[in-house]
């Protein structure tokens, strides 16, 4: 099952919906080739129950860090489409 987490903004543009996933998700979507930059650790974000996740941002660096592989920058673009619609799909609380 897929984990998501929306996450409000705050201030920033109200049209892109930011939202966190859970890191074990992300690899089991992902190929074996996906690589990561050094300062990812850092990057992820640990909820009460230890599982960590990956925020909308640093998803989008992957993107950027992995340009230079087409089937898995593409894969990751759709990966963030497919959660950013589903997040806005959910009605406010």
């Amino acid at each position: 099952m897929l984990v998501v987490v929306p996450v409000p903004r705050g201030g920033r543009k109200p049209a892109t919906t930011d939202f966190e996933v859970s890191f074990g998700d992300l690899m089991s979507e992902m190929p074996r080739s996906l690589r990561f930059p050094p300062t990812l650790p850092r990057r992820l974000g640990r909820h009460g129950d230890g599982q960590q996740f990956i925020t909308r941002g640093a998803l989008e660096n992957l993107v950027t860090f992995n340009k230079d592989d087409k089937r898995v920058m593409r894969q990751l673009e759709e990966f963030i489409e497919h959660i950013a619609s589903e997040v806005q799909g959910e009605p406010e609380r």
